[in-house]
């Protein structure tokens, strides 16, 4: 008879801890009453990440990832995203993606090609250091650069890019960036 009552006390102390480690996470104001917790824009930095293919191969830039805002002279807002291949000082392979607009930049899509007040570019440099691509200065590339923009708060933008860079941005040599996406702190 203890083991049967024993029992259904267990059972029934299971049943209130799920019950009760299922709810939302509260919190409360004098005015309103019971909200939901709702979660940051951007997580932590630890989930900070540069990715994207380079002509088809997969790279991981995991050195010097950062977002800086800005805004030159008063008369434009811009964000110029940077990362490094890797920390290693004598490995200069890298990107940076500027977005450029006459508004803060936000969620949205921003490219090389000029639609009203956007102007933005990609910027590839190999690992020789010597040589940079870039895109918006070679009218008409097969596939432009777009970057879009899917969240930013003060501490962190998260976005998508694609688009061809040429060789000092001439045409004379393309390389084409894919899949790319990032979160990146400021």
């Amino acid at each position: 008879m203890k083991l049967s009552i024993l029992t259904r006390n267990l059972g029934l102390l299971s049943a209130v801890i799920i019950l009760f480690s299922c709810q939302k996470e509260l919190s409360f104001t004098e005015s309103s009453g019971p909200q939901t917790q709702s979660p940051p824009v951007l997580d932590t930095l630890a989930s900070t990440y540069f990715h994207c293919k380079i002509d088809g191969a997969k790279k991981n830039f995991t050195g010097s990832l950062k977002a800086l805002s800005t805004r030159p002279g008063g008369t434009q807002y811009s964000i110029n995203i940077s990362a490094k291949l890797n920390e290693d000082p004598n490995d200069a392979e890298g990107i940076n993606i500027i977005l450029n607009d006459i508004s803060p930049i936000a969620v949205g899509t921003y490219g090389d090609i000029q639609q009203g007040s956007v102007i933005s570019a990609l910027v590839y440099h190999p690992a020789t250091g010597t040589t940079t691509y870039g895109s918006g200065l070679f009218p008409n590339p097969e596939l432009p650069f777009t970057c879009k923009i899917i969240a930013v708060d003060d501490n962190m933008i998260k976005g998508t890019f694609e688009g061809d860079v040429y060789l000092n941005g001439t045409g004379s040599q393309k390389i084409r960036i894919t899949e790319g996406n990032f979160v990146a702190p400021f």
